[in-house]
């Protein structure tokens, strides 16, 4: 029998799949002449190109996220675990990609508290956010914008940090003995786990590593179409827009990072129609092309009889 959970984790779906449709057909509307074109230089090699480089970023930021189940003491078959992994992103299209929390369900029956999976998921969003903070700081320097907002942010993640490793802020919040904020004191006590030494300097070299791929194939996809600009303007234009789409907590960054990165090229001397079509392959091969990745595999841990509240079933597919 279905429960209410399973309802909207249908209808999440759906709505996912049907967002993917979507904005490929408006994209291709309000730009089709331009987009088409870009496509047909872009060609099949460069596309392919383009999703590897996308690929190579999941594959980075699963390692990841398997070395920080790792060291906070859980093991989960590796093949199962990306499933899981990748099916979230089937919840990418939520305000600040909360929605991808949703591995946390998956987790759970297989042993993983949620204040394990849930620190998991706060420290990587943390580093991706350092990463392409620090991609922005590129853009910063060359068009000379943005300086007051990206100084904000890192004075905050780094406060964050500090915070986290700190035991004695830790100490005093377990003092407000209120039962409702264990799992949240747990959480940070885990997240204070894989954010200090050894860890901390993995994690961030990680996100780089990831998230420079997305940006390499930015730059990529400028070329591929025509579009001379510098490799600091363009990794600079990927930072900027993908820290401001993330921090304006619309769903998937939609708008606001397509809007900056437009901006941006025009600073940096492309035309709106060109801009717009790099834009639009940009998000198709990364964002959208994760989207479509989350709700195949979502729907393949369904059919296995999974849910993000009932794994049992796929637990021996291994």
């Amino acid at each position: 029998m279905a429960t209410p959970f399973d309802k909207h984790f249908r209808l999440l779906l759906t709505i996912s799949l049907a967002a993917v449709v979507a904005y490929t057909g408006f994209a291709l509307w309000s730009g089709a002449e331009e987009a088409t074109a870009a496509a047909r230089r872009v060609g099949l090699g460069g596309g392919a190109l383009l999703l590897s480089l996308s690929l190579f970023n999941y594959t980075v930021r699963f390692g990841r996220w398997q070395l920080y189940l790792s060291r906070l003491g859980h093991r989960v078959p590796l093949g199962l675990s990306l499933r899981y992994y990748l099916a979230s992103f089937a919840f990418t299209l939520t305000p600040g990609k909360l929605g991808e929390g949703v591995r946390s369900f998956y987790l759970k029956p297989h042993g993983v508290p949620f204040a394990s999976s849930f620190s998991a998921l706060f420290v990587e969003r943390l580093f991706d956010l350092c990463a392409t903070l620090l991609f922005a700081a590129l853009g910063v320097f060359y068009f000379g914008r943005y300086l007051p907002l990206v100084a904000f942010f890192v004075i905050a993640v780094l406060l964050i940090l500090l915070l986290l490793n700190n035991a004695g802020f830790r100490g005093r919040l377990r003092t407000v003995r209120v039962e409702r904020m264990m799992g949240v004191l747990d959480a940070l006590d885990d997240a204070a786990v894989l954010t200090r030494g050894r860890l901390l300097v993995v994690g961030l070299l990680l996100s780089l590593l990831g998230w420079g791929a997305e940006a390499a194939a930015f730059h990529i996809t400028l070329r591929l179409i025509g579009l001379e600009l510098p490799l600091i303007a363009s990794l600079g234009t990927y930072g900027l827009a993908v820290s401001i789409g993330a921090l304006s907590f619309f769903p998937g960054g939609l708008g606001s990072t397509e809007a900056t990165m437009i901006v941006l090229l025009g600073l940096g001397g492309v035309g709106v129609a060109d801009a717009g079509a790099a834009t639009i392959i940009l998000r198709l091969t990364t964002l959208w092309f994760a989207v479509i990745l989350g709700v195949l595999f979502a729907l393949s841990l369904r059919h296995k009889g999974a849910t993000p509240v009932k794994t049992e079933a796929v637990a021996n597919v291994e």
